[in-house]
């Protein structure tokens, strides 16, 4: 008798989307046990980038309390002749066995390539986009240059490094450019994290100067009055399925970290009330992103629409996995439950290692 393969959930992180990769896990976790087919080890990574093997409670990996169990120490290693894993119990090192991981990280160190890398040098399969995928998607200036020469739409911006930042330089750009309002984002982040819409001429220094907090480069984009649309898509090697739309209704002038976590009062429409060209079109281009990255596994496209014009804002390769988060919502409502799209996501994960990410 065979037996069952054992998935490595990933968590936490040095990110500042360390809280939501929590959340994210807690329902993977969850919907993997749910489905039977597959063991499951939960490794989380604190803020300051310990591994521990926790055997916590969903309730437990969503509130972070998981930390103050008694865990054990996992290191990982990139030496492709073992496990990949090594766990320390009783003043001991043995293998940790996984046949895949599914690295439910957010943001830097995790989403970015980084976490991926580590694991293509060990020969490790796991879910999602490969290293060099992962590493441009999560950098929006890299990403955008991509889409532009893909021929995706997308709305005008400008980007600058911090070591090059010129306060009236950058002023005059943006006022000859762009205009107001705008919005101004850190190149490397999530979650809408360090993201501020800046209407007047006076408030950017001080958004720009709140961006380069979080990253050394920082994307200052015209703001688009068009609906917030979003879609996930799914697949592998040309064998992409993209869900249908949904509509965001921000709590908040726009969809904050606060509108997206923490306001219940922001809604969700799925599907969106949307012409089905616009929905075509919709679809059409968030398969193309995912192709100009190299995607493999799962992504969320989001876009704005403006009456009939289409625009793509950015593509994120591991999007929020929370019970309220859009990524499964719009595959539940498109026919895939979540037992189906994480055994799917694992099938896929096994595949690409198979070929070359």
């Amino acid at each position: 008798m065979t037996s069952r393969q054992t998935v490595l959930v990933l968590f936490g992180g040095q990110s500042s989307e360390h809280r939501i990769s929590c959340l994210s896990a807690s329902y993977v976790i969850d919907t993997i046990r749910a489905g039977g087919l597959y063991d499951v080890l939960a490794v989380g990574i604190t803020e300051d980038g310990r591994w521990f093997l926790t055997d916590a409670k969903r309730s437990e990996i969503a509130d972070q309390s998981w930390k103050q169990k008694e865990n054990k120490r996992v290191y990982a290693t990139a030496d492709a002749s073992g496990s990949g894993f090594f766990i320390e119990e009783d003043g001991r090192i043995t293998p940790l066995k996984a046949d895949v991981v599914f690295p439910v990280l957010h943001g830097k160190n995790g989403e970015d390539g980084t976490v991926q890398g580590l694991l293509d040098l060990a020969g490790i399969p796991y879910v999602g986009c490969g290293t060099l995928a992962s590493a441009v998607a999560m950098d929006k200036d890299i990403a955008k240059q991509v889409f532009a020469t893909a021929g995706i739409p997308q709305v005008d911006y400008l980007s600058v490094r911090q070591f090059e930042y010129d306060k009236d330089k950058l002023e005059k750009d943006v006022t000859s450019r762009i205009g107001y309002p705008c919005f101004v984002k850190p190149a490397n982040a999530g979650s809408s994290i360090g993201v501020r819409k800046v209407k007047v001429p006076e408030a950017l220094a001080d958004a720009v100067e709140a961006a380069f907090e979080h990253d050394s480069k920082v994307l200052v984009e015209a703001a688009s009055d068009g609906r917030e649309i979003e879609v996930s898509v799914l697949g592998h090697d040309g064998d992409v399925m993209v869900s249908i739309a949904g509509e965001i209704l921000p709590a908040a002038e726009f969809y904050d970290y606060e509108a997206k976590y923490d306001n219940p009062s922001s809604e969700l429409l799925i599907p969106a009330p949307l012409p089905e060209e616009t929905s075509r079109k919709i679809a059409d281009l968030a398969a193309r992103a995912f192709t100009a990255v190299g995607g493999s596994g799962l992504c969320r496209a989001d876009f704005f629409v403006e009456n009939d014009r289409v625009y793509l804002n950015e593509i994120n390769t591991m999007p929020g996995f929370t019970s309220i988060s859009m990524y499964p919502k719009l595959m539940e409502a498109s026919g895939v439950s979540g037992s189906e799209l994480v055994n799917r996501l694992i099938d896929i994960a096994f595949k690409a290692h198979e070929g070359v990410r």
